[in-house]
C-alpha cells in the first residue's frame, strides 16, 4: 500500500541502536540502549535486532489500528446498513462481495494480531538468549 523506508544508527559511545521505519506518512522508532551490565558484550548487531524488532511491533500496531480495523467498521456499517433495507438480498452479488472483503478484513487483522504476539515473543526470547549466553561468557572467562 504504501513504500516503507528503513534507516539504522548505532552510537557507539553510548551503546544504543536506533532504528527507524516511515511508512505512510508516519515514523516508527525502535530503540535499544545497552544494559549497565552488558556494556562488555553489547554491540551494533544485537542492539540494532532488538531496535528493529521494537520498531517492527509499532509498525503493525499502527496498521492493525489504522489501517484494517477502519475497514471492517466500514465494511460492518455498510453490511448493517444494507440488512435493514426492505430490498436487502442476502445471495445478492453485492452482499456476497461484501461478506467476503469482511472476511478478508477480519482475516488480515487476526494475522496481524498474531504476527504481533509472536514478534512480541521473538524479542522476548532473543533479549533472553542474549542475557543467557553473555552470562555463560562472563563465568567462562572469570
Amino acid at each position: 500500500m504504501y513504500d516503507k523506508k528503513i534507516n539504522y544508527t548505532y552510537d557507539d559511545i553510548e551503546r544504543e541502536a536506533i532504528f527507524t521505519i516511515n511508512y505512510g506518512g508516519a515514523t516508527f522508532i525502535g530503540k535499544a540502549r545497552c544494559h549497565p551490565e552488558d556494556m562488555d558484550y553489547g554491540n551494533e548487531r544485537t542492539g540494532l535486532t532488538i531496535a528493529e524488532a521494537r520498531a517492527n511491533i509499532k509498525l503493525m500496531k499502527f496498521k492493525r489500528r489504522f489501517e484494517i480495523q477502519p475497514k471492517i467498521d466500514v465494511l460492518n456499517h455498510i453490511l448493517a446498513n444494507m440488512e435493514t433495507s426492505k430490498q436487502y438480498a442476502p445471495k445478492s452479488y453485492e452482499a456476497k462481495s461484501i461478506r467476503s472483503q469482511l472476511r478478508a478484513a477480519q482475516e488480515a487483522y487476526a494475522q496481524l494480531t498474531q504476527d504481533i504476539v509472536d514478534e512480541e515473543k521473538y524479542l522476548q526470547e532473543y533479549i533472553d538468549k542474549k542475557t543467557d549466553f553473555y552470562n555463560r561468557l562472563r563465568a567462562k572467562n572469570q
